[in-house]
């Protein structure tokens, strides 16, 4: 299967200029802080150069996208969204990471596709770097890059956006973290989350389809829809799943997530500052059986560790830092 940046390359060289118009005024994601990125970071911390923390195969992403020799995860530094229990939190809010050329970037997809043998590549909170991705995707084409690119996404997207998102994107990895204005305020600092996630996810899904898998079950095409679990909200998630399944159907894949554990500034918020119990959990998985989802998948509530948490003070960052990046 050809990826989409590869069919679909003139089209996005193209759009290469309106993306590097998003640096003069930004409204890439729904703030649409219109930070003249040239000058002052926007929002979410994204500047005039792309910022990676961490790259690496990376194998606690869903089976069909980490397989056997990993996913080839990108973190990229930043999030449009403020979320009180982040586990990405250093790189998230305190925008750990380093700025990288788009040629160096272009090098770290060849090196995660030739050197690590990774499926895919896997753009982890990639939106506010799209002006830079995109070039770095083409001219990694040219150089022999050839696997499926996987967005790994908070869902927080404008319809605008995935238009240029669809043309590159054969996998998409998104959230739904609320289904309640109430819930995504209090807790990620983005009351508008549910409109413009679930339109999202609607247009992912109208594009991309449930999913096209290698004989292996690699998934080569599709969308994901993940959501994580938070203690003392269990309602708010039994209501968002009732509602995936009712727009989406029983055949949409869904990854439903306990593997939440207590960082960031849920340490120091009550209702937050706990794992999941096992009732909780047991009204979630008697809630999935009710709807009858036929694909997806479920964390088992030993999965409320750090052990899920990626490091980001790795040997491969520090190896740009050493260059003088």
């Amino acid at each position: 299967m050809v990826p989409r940046y590869i069919k679909n390359r003139e089209r996005l060289r193209a759009l290469l200029p309106e993306l590097k118009r998003h640096l003069e005024g930004c409204s890439l994601c729904p703030r649409r802080c219109q930070a003249d990125r040239r000058v002052i970071k926007g929002l979410c911390g994204a500047g005039d150069q792309t910022a990676v923390a961490l790259f690496q195969p990376f194998f606690y992403e869903e089976p069909p996208i980490s397989g056997g020799r990993g996913a080839g995860n990108v973190f990229f530094s930043g999030c449009n969204l403020t979320c009180l229990f982040c586990q990405n939190y250093e790189i998230s809010h305190k925008h750990r990471g380093v700025s990288l050329s788009i040629e160096e970037l272009a090098d770290i997809f060849l090196r995660l596709q030739n050197e690590d043998r990774t499926h895919n590549i896997n753009l982890v909170s990639p939106t506010a770097h799209l002006p830079f991705i995109v070039p770095a995707l083409l001219l990694a084409a040219e150089q022999g890059l050839n696997i499926p690119v996987v967005y790994n996404t908070n869902g927080y997207e404008t319809l605008e956006s995935l238009e240029i998102i669809a043309l590159f994107t054969d996998i998409f990895l998104s959230d739904l973290k609320y289904i309640s204005s109430e819930s995504s305020g209090e807790l990620s600092g983005a009351a508008d989350y549910p409109h413009f996630a679930w339109k999202a996810v609607e247009k992912m899904i109208a594009g991309n389809g449930f999913g096209l898998f290698t004989d292996e079950g690699l998934m080569q095409e599709g969308v994901i829809i993940r959501h994580l679990v938070l203690p003392g909200y269990i309602e708010e998630s039994i209501r968002l799943l009732e509602e995936i399944r009712r727009c989406f159907g029983k055949y949409v894949p869904v990854s439903v997530m306990s593997q939440y554990t207590p960082v960031w500034k849920a340490k120091d918020t009550p209702s937050l500052n706990r794992p999941l119990n096992e009732k909780e959990y047991q009204r979630i998985i008697t809630t999935i059986e009710k709807l009858e989802f036929e694909n997806g998948w479920v964390q088992g509530l030993e999965s409320s560790t750090e052990e899920y948490i990626p490091h980001f003070f790795s040997e491969k960052v520090q190896l740009f830092e050493r260059k003088g990046v």
